[in-house]
């Protein structure tokens, strides 16, 4: 009886730990997603400079009347 307790806790301690392997996200993949959100926010950041005239540094917010 002891046998097939010390079996069930050998297995159940390597699915944990197999589980835990494959379920591990790989640091290069998260170095992927995040310059792939940077390139995305610069590209952004250019098209809304692009789309928007009066978004220029040093500008007041909002349209300039002119009279």
């Amino acid at each position: 009886m002891k046998i097939l307790n010390s079996l069930k806790l050998s297995l159940a301690l390597y699915l944990i730990i197999t589980c835990l392997q494959n379920c591990a996200v790989p640091q290069n993949s998260v170095n992927q997603r995040s310059n792939y959100l940077n390139m995305l926010n610069e590209q952004m950041k250019n098209n809304s400079n692009k789309n928007n005239p009066n978004n220029s540094s040093g500008s007041a917010a909002g349209p300039v009347r002119t009279n």
